[in-house]
C-alpha cells in the first residue's frame, strides 16, 4: 500500500466518520427536546451494562476463569483476585439495577420531567 492510497483511505474515513457523527449528533439533539427520551437512554443503556455484567459473572462462576488481558485469572490459581473481580462485578451490577430502579421510578413519577 503506498502513501497515496493511506491517506486516500484515511480522508474516507475520516469522511465516514465525521458524517455519521454528525447525523448521531443530529438525531440525538431532536430526541432530547422530548422529556421522556433522556431516562429512557439511560434505562436502555443501564439494561445492556447488567446484562453483559451478569453474562460475565456466569462465564467466570461457570469455567473457573476471568479473562484478562494478557492472561486468565484461575479461581484455583489466584482466589483472592478471582473473588475480588467477582465483588467488583456484583458492585457493578447493584449500581447499574440502582440506576435502572431511579429511572424507572423517574419515568413513573412524570414521565422524565425536566432534562
Amino acid at each position: 500500500m503506498t502513501l497515496k492510497d493511506m491517506l486516500i483511505a484515511i480522508g474516507r474515513t475520516a469522511l465516514l466518520c465525521g458524517g455519521l457523527g454528525l447525523v448521531l449528533y443530529a438525531a440525538i439533539s431532536y430526541a432530547a427536546q422530548y422529556p421522556v427520551f433522556v431516562p429512557a437512554a439511560a434505562l436502555v443503556a443501564a439494561s445492556f451494562v447488567t446484562l453483559l455484567i451478569f453474562s460475565d459473572i456466569r462465564y467466570a462462576l461457570l469455567n473457573g476463569l476471568i479473562p484478562a488481558k494478557t492472561s486468565s485469572i484461575h479461581k484455583d490459581e489466584q482466589p483472592k483476585l478471582y473473588w475480588s473481580f467477582i465483588a467488583f462485578d456484583v458492585a457493578c451490577i447493584c449500581a447499574a439495577l440502582a440506576v435502572t430502579v431511579m429511572v424507572l421510578l423517574r419515568l413513573a413519577d412524570g414521565g422524565g420531567g425536566d432534562n
